[in-house]
């Protein structure tokens, strides 16, 4: 069985090569997959809907480009979400 290399320093020599050496028990194989996004996109009146009885504007800035933009100072502080 092979000893892994520890690795001196954060940049490698110049004209070096770094050799790393491992093993089964040092080997871990992870293996990802196809799932579903945890992340859900939204449309412009879904954004809308979250903003619901604050003062809000969705601004095109673009095809593919906006900004949303409080309209109340205090709100564009932040402001708890129900």
């Amino acid at each position: 069985m092979e000893t892994p290399v520890q690795w001196e320093g954060t940049t490698p020599r110049p004209n070096s090569v770094s050799v790393v050496a491992s093993s089964e028990s040092t080997f871990k194989l992870v293996e990802t997959g196809a799932s579903k996004s945890l992340l859900r996109e939204i449309d412009d009146e879904g954004l809308l809907a979250l903003f619901a009885g604050k003062p809000v504007a969705l601004v095109r800035r673009g095809p593919n480009q906006a900004e949303l933009i409080f309209l109340s100072p205090e709100d564009a502080k932040g402001f708890p979400v129900q």
